[in-house]
């Protein structure tokens, strides 16, 4: 027997099969009943939502002897004529393949005849936005006055493209998406009569995919239940549509959550040698970031999700590891990608970069910091322990252990240098850019403290010192003041050794350091500089 497709098998043959247009097909009916039927129809909207199929039942139906409810009987002889699609009376023309004016110039002259066995000669239309400027305005005369036995249904998804000449002349009609939960019965109604074994969460992947076309919906159940053997399972319906697994997504996810960048290229890498579609990479990262702000801000998700339950208990775990903010930011920043991915010429390298962009550099700062002040903390407490063990221990188990604190020390001590930057050159000294012109005295202060930490190779300081905002010297407290733009080196600046240091250098200018940090110094205007100068003299506009 041959095989028939589903969305074929199963297209629409009367309305009460139209599913998720309720608002149309209420229409429809009372038009039929009333006989207050218009001359011409326009059915807009995207694709596999039963544009042309509600147009066939609607041309049947006004034909039919005996309509039920409004829908074709299919047992009275007009409606046996019909049955068919090969009847004179309902003709259905393909725009996007007669778009020309002949064909329009052909169709007016042959619906002068009236129809052969039914009531209405009816023409459809389909993908009518195809249609040429020169065989809209051949249409429009007919389209406006047609013969009182004629009927118009036009068909498109793209409706912006036609001529308001047009729009004007019809009764337009807006087929909407279909809801996810007409289709997950649809699917189930359709696998129960086939007695195909199905999981929930299988049939709700499908109609998820499906996004609101009943067309596409039942297309990608063919695939699923071929590729299954008809036993549809959330994991087959995964490996049938070529998607991501949970779990190469949960990687990707879980390396952003730790500011991981290794771990990160690492997974994309092994997607990359899969053979995996980075397009579509794009796509199911914004639905995985989705589900997880899904997760953390939806009470019962799990209802909205339709998730296997391990699945979502790793999910679950994993929306934990986020905050809100955080997720809107990956979706957002995916999102906008979307566009650029589909004409990329190294869409791989579009993801690395996006997705690298979501790690917090600022955070994975402060983890080392932390990690260094407490290795800094437990070597501490390891050399007074030291010093006791020595005062009553043997000698040679001293030795030993102040060897192993010294290679310790070293070991941080290279540490610390990796987190300093290259030691700038005189030309690269960016405080000359940044000290206010006036403060000529704070200048020198200042040059003559990076100039001391150069020569002694105390990068860390002179690093720290290369990214100060401002310095002032306040003459009646004897300070110099020099400002820092957040509160990353704080820490360091204040400790004893390092304040001490820098107190040290600055002694013979008679001044003390003092740091302030988190204020931004806006240079003073003229007229302030002015009034200093002048002791307060009112200036004139």
């Amino acid at each position: 027997m041959e095989n028939i497709a589903l969305y074929r098998e199963y297209r629409p043959k009367n309305f009460d099969e139209v599913i998720g247009q309720d608002h149309i097909v209420k229409t429809l009916k009372n038009q039929i009943k009333t006989s207050n039927l218009s001359h011409a129809y326009l059915f807009c909207g995207t694709r596999g939502t039963g544009k042309t199929s509600t147009a066939k039942i609607f041309a049947k139906a006004i034909n039919c002897e005996n309509n039920l409810d409004g829908s074709p009987c299919y047992f009275c002889p007009t409606c046996l004529s019909l049955k068919e699609n090969a009847s004179l009376d309902i003709l259905e023309i393909d725009a996007a393949s007669n778009n020309r004016v002949d064909e329009i110039r052909d169709l007016r002259e042959k619906i002068k005849y009236p129809p052969v066995n039914a009531k209405y000669k009816v023409y459809i239309i389909d993908e009518v936005h195809m249609l040429t400027d020169s065989a809209y305005n051949a249409l429009l005369k007919t389209l406006e006055e047609p013969p009182k036995h004629a009927m118009f249904i036009l068909c498109t998804t793209e409706v912006h493209k036609l001529p308001q000449t047009i729009l004007s002349r019809c009764m337009r009609f807006d087929f909407h998406l279909v809801k996810l939960d007409d289709l997950v019965s649809l699917l189930k109604k359709i696998f129960t009569e086939k007695g195909i074994l199905f999981e929930e969460e299988a049939l709700h992947l499908i109609a998820t995919r499906g996004e609101g076309s009943v067309r596409d919906t039942l297309s990608i159940a063919d695939l699923c239940v071929s590729y299954s053997n008809k036993n549809v399972t959330y994991k087959s319906v995964l490996e049938a549509l070529g998607s991501s697994s949970t779990d190469s997504l949960s990687k990707l996810a879980n390396a952003i959550a730790l500011n991981d960048g290794e771990e990160l290229l690492t997974t994309i890498n092994n997607l990359a040698e899969s053979g995996k579609n980075f397009t579509i990479l794009g796509k199911e990262l914004v639905n995985h970031f989705k589900t997880l702000l899904t997760i953390k801000s939806v009470n019962n998700a799990q209802k909205f999700l339709m998730l296997p339950d391990d699945i979502f208990s790793t999910l679950q775990n994993q929306a934990n590891k986020f905050s809100q903010t955080e997720l809107l930011n990956a979706m957002t920043k995916l999102s906008n990608i979307e566009t650029q991915l589909k004409f990329s010429i190294n869409p791989r390298t579009l993801i690395e970069i996006t997705l690298l962009g979501l790690i917090d550099l600022e955070k994975k700062t402060k983890f080392v910091e932390n990690s260094q002040k407490k290795t800094r903390n437990e070597l501490e407490v390891e050399n007074n322990n030291l010093n006791i063990e020595i005062k009553n221990g043997p000698q040679q188990n001293a030795n030993f252990l102040n060897e192993k604190l010294e290679k310790e020390l070293a070991e941080e001590n290279k540490l610390e240098e990796k987190l300093t930057k290259i030691e700038p050159t005189e030309s690269e000294d960016v405080f000359n850019n940044l000290v206010s012109s006036e403060n000529l005295n704070a200048q020198k202060v200042v040059a003559k403290i990076l100039k001391y930490l150069r020569e002694n190779k105390l990068h860390l300081l002179s690093s720290i010192f290369q990214s100060l905002t401002f310095a002032e010297i306040e003459k009646d407290r004897n300070l110099l003041n020099i400002y820092f733009l957040g509160e990353n080196f704080k820490e360091i600046l204040e400790k004893n050794e390092h304040y001490s240091l820098i107190n040290d250098i600055i002694k013979e200018e008679n001044l003390k350091v003092c740091y302030i940090f988190n204020k931004i110094v806006k240079e003073k205007s003229i007229e302030d500089k002015l009034k200093e100068k002048f002791n307060n003299i009112k200036i004139k506009e």
